[in-house]
């Protein structure tokens, strides 16, 4: 209180018309603080909607997503039914009389592939989704000389060939000293 009285004393204020003047610049300092509790009630607000807006949104998305999978589902068992093909336990592919095609998906991290093993028959059509989750890597087949480009995090790319020679072949990511880190893998095609 002692410093306002010598804030007061000061500058006059005590006397005629200063008192006032202090007063409503008080208030007026006052009531600015209480104005901006309301923009920050109404900017969160705001933002606890477009939370809600886009939790209905993914839900919207998931569902759309959830029909696109029953979809593929159905036109593969269609497609399989008219060719011929049938399903194997176990097995992450498509058989029919004509072809035999095993889908492999492989994601990398840094010095590390989510697979350290993957069997195949000899003579089947191999398709290839290979994402990088962390880092920037390829992934190289030995003695097939088959390999993907190199990929920063985020991104993928699908390569397809045949496993047309029987043994275990090593893969590996050829980015610098990935491969001598550990950064390996088998591909036994049987």
């Amino acid at each position: 209180m002692t410093k306002i009285n010598n804030f007061m004393n000061d500058y006059k204020l005590n006397q005629g018309i200063g008192l006032p003047i202090a007063i409503i610049i008080i208030a007026l300092a006052l009531a600015g603080g209480g104005g901006s509790y309301y923009v920050i009630k109404r900017q969160a607000k705001q933002a606890r909607e477009a939370q809600e807006r886009a939790l209905r949104e993914g839900d919207a998305k998931l569902k759309e997503m959830r029909m696109m999978r029953d979809a593929m589902t159905k036109s593969d068992d269609a497609m399989m039914e008219k060719e011929g093909g049938m399903m194997v336990p176990g097995y992450e592919g498509i058989m029919t009389d004509k072809e035999v095609t095993h889908m492999i998906d492989l994601t990398a991290q840094n010095f590390s592939f989510s697979k350290s093993e993957i069997r195949v028959k000899k003579g089947e059509k191999i398709e290839l989704t290979f994402e990088v989750k962390e880092g920037y890597h390829d992934w190289t087949l030995e003695g097939y000389n088959v390999r993907t480009k190199k990929i920063n995090a985020g991104g993928e790319e699908t390569i397809e060939f045949t496993a047309n020679k029987a043994g275990t072949f090593e893969y590996y990511c050829s980015v610098g000293s990935h491969r001598a880190m550990g950064m390996t893998g088998r591909l036994i095609v049987e």
